[in-house]
């Protein structure tokens, strides 16, 4: 009596099977987790970008204001002070544009910008 009639039979056990599907789902998921992570960092570094893009235009648009007749007086949009630059839509996305100018003494002025969205 043989009980491995056909030993030279190739095909899959049930096991393998289930293995090789286990093995499969795990790769799966772990690509669809990547994948979800890499878009969200992208998208997250585009509005950064965006942002940096917007405070240079308010960071440009004070060049203009860098003027030795009215510096010591304190006037214009370089005078000491928070100053709100408007909001920009892109994309479906409000973001606000806001900057503070402060001084540490007559002959620089410091601007910080914030944007946020």
């Amino acid at each position: 009596m043989n009980l491995f009639p056909n030993k030279n039979k190739k095909s899959l056990t049930l096991t393998e099977v289930l293995m090789g599907s286990l093995i499969a789902a795990s790769v799966f998921v772990g690509l669809v987790s990547a994948i979800l992570s890499v878009k969200k960092l992208n998208l997250r570094s585009l509005h950064r970008l965006q942002a940096t893009q917007l405070a240079r235009e308010v960071l440009e648009s004070l060049y203009d204001d860098v003027r030795e007749d009215w510096w010591s007086a304190g006037t214009g949009d370089l005078s000491l002070g928070l100053h709100t630059a408007g909001n920009v839509v892109i994309d479906n996305i409000s973001y606000s544009r806001n900057y503070t100018v402060s001084s540490t003494n007559t002959t620089c002025r410091k601007v910080t910008i914030n944007v946020t969205w």
